[in-house]
């Protein structure tokens, strides 16, 4: 008898396993970027800040993309790394909050930096000099892999970037991972 209900107890888990397997196996791999990495200023190592970034393309079934939140490092308000932090009261920004609106991805080959993949994203950064010290504005920024060069954070501007800001910033201590399923959309 214990040799039956062994028997029947391996076969009911060889099932369920193989079902798990099937269930996972249909479902198409996503286009996705995480990291927690130190961001320095390109061809420095002026930490400028910590970004923690979790996000994919957005679907009917999950609209909202992810999360990107950075903690920037102290800085003179005389001589802040970028142009566009909110003016808060001449107070530093300490940290900045986004609220993504969309995500997408790419890949592509340049003579420079070798093959590049790349995860972009927009929506609303919120800056936080203290408690009740914020605003918010647009922003987008690219994040890349490339073989021929260090991970890059770059275009981390606001608005419609007609004003030229662009600033290129190398992933430092800390890890990211993107991966590229294919390109973005339906």
């Amino acid at each position: 008898m214990r040799r039956v209900l062994a028997l029947f107890a391996a076969l009911v888990l060889t099932a369920a396993l193989a079902g798990s397997s099937v269930a996972t196996a249909g479902q198409p791999k996503l286009n996705h970027f995480v990291g927690n990495f130190d961001m320095v200023l390109e061809g420095t190592n002026q930490v400028v800040g910590h970004v923690v970034a979790d996000f994919k393309e957005p679907t009917s079934k999950h609209p909202v993309p992810g999360t990107l939140d950075v903690v920037w490092a102290p800085y003179d308000v005389s001589d802040p790394p970028f142009p566009y932090f909110m003016d808060l009261g001449g107070s530093p920004v300490r940290e900045s909050h986004a609220q993504l609106l969309s995500a997408w991805f790419d890949t592509y080959d340049d003579s420079v930096w070798g093959h590049v993949v790349t995860a972009g994203t927009d929506g609303y950064l919120c800056d936080y000099a203290g408690p009740w010290n914020a605003g918010c504005r647009y922003f987008s920024v690219l994040f890349q892999l490339t073989t021929l060069g260090p991970a890059k954070a770059t275009n981390w501007s606001p608005g419609d970037g007609a004003d030229g800001n662009r600033f290129v910033l190398e992933a430092a201590k800390g890890a990211f991972h993107l991966t590229y399923a294919g390109p973005t959309g339906g």
